[in-house]
Formats: structure tokens, C-alpha cells, sequence
């Protein structure tokens, strides 16, 4: 009688199996193109810097005005520089690393299109006051539903691209 026990999860784990089950793929001519990244994932980063660096930014707003929650949304100057503030801190981390903490949370990366890679301030505070005008209309972020390059209006103007951050090396436990 012969053997059909399951294969054991240690196994899997470890990838013994991925051999024989490479074999049984469709051939790469015939899968899907692959997208670079999903939209859903900007999103998730976007979220991630609301309540990473946005919110503080209000919060301290808020407190530093030291008065009513009218009088905080009154002030337009105050909301202006959270605004401004925002976007400062959000293209000081992209010109250093391309990564904001969302992106760095869901593994994106923004580079420049050219050879360097390496996003300039200015061009990431641009690409912000973009995204402000973008999120506005809303017809600057949907063209990237109609992309297969998945670029949105701000990508275009700047020449910056959205690109999955290659994995970081963990240490062998040689």
C-alpha cells in the first residue's frame, strides 16, 4: 500500500517542494504582465503619513493656538502651515531615502526617472503642491487607474516613478 501522507509544513517552509512545483507553472509568455505595484498600497502608505507626520503636525498646532477647536479652524494661517509643514517634512524624506514611512511600511520607493534615481527637494515638494492640485480635481490621481504603468499626473510632470523597494539583505545565521 503505498504512501500518500501530505507533505509536512516544515517542509514547505523550508521549499523543498519548489522545484517540483516551478515545473507545473504556465510559461512566462502566457501569465499576466505583472504591475509594478498595487494602488491600494499608496493608499495604505498615504494613511501611514497622515498618522505618522500630519496628525503630530496638528496636534502641536492645536495646542500651541491654546485656545477653542473654532478658533484653531478659524485660523487659516495655522492650517496653511500644517499644510505647508507637511509637505516639507514629506520631501525631506523622500529627497534623503525615496521612502516615507508609508512607503517604507509597504515597501514602495519613489526615484527620479533619470539615471541617478535620487528624487531633489524641490521636485518632491513639487510633486506635493501636485498632489495637492491632483487630490483637488481628482482626474490627476484616476489617470493612474488607466496607466499600465500605474503613473499619476504629479509622476508625469516630475518624472518620478513609484517602484517596489528592493528587499533588504538579512544577516545569514551561517
Amino acid at each position: 500500500m503505498p504512501n500518500h501522507t501530505k507533505p509536512r509544513w516544515r517542509t514547505i517552509k523550508r521549499k523543498s517542494l519548489h522545484s517540483s512545483a516551478s515545473h507545473s507553472a504556465t510559461p512566462k509568455s502566457l501569465s499576466a504582465p505583472k504591475v509594478p505595484f498595487f494602488l491600494w498600497e499608496r493608499v495604505v502608505a498615504f494613511i501611514t503619513d497622515m498618522f505618522m507626520i500630519n496628525m503630530p503636525i496638528l496636534y502641536l498646532a492645536y495646542f500651541v493656538l491654546g485656545s477653542s477647536r473654532q478658533a484653531f479652524l478659524d485660523n487659516q494661517i495655522v492650517i496653511f502651515a500644517c499644510v505647508v509643514g507637511f509637505g516639507l517634512i514629506l520631501s525631506l524624506f523622500i529627497s534623503r531615502s525615496g521612502q516615507t514611512p508609508g512607503y517604507r511600511y509597504v515597501g514602495l520607493k519613489l526615484i527620479a526617472e533619470d539615471s541617478e534615481g535620487k528624487v531633489p527637494f524641490v521636485v518632491a515638494f513639487l510633486r506635493y503642491v501636485l498632489w495637492i492640485v491632483s487630490m483637488a480635481t481628482l482626474i490627476g490621481v484616476c489617470i493612474a487607474y488607466f496607466r499600465k504603468d500605474r503613473k499619476t499626473f504629479y509622476d508625469l510632470v516630475c518624472h518620478t516613478n513609484v517602484i517596489k523597494a528592493p528587499p533588504k539583505p538579512t544577516p545569514s545565521n551561517t
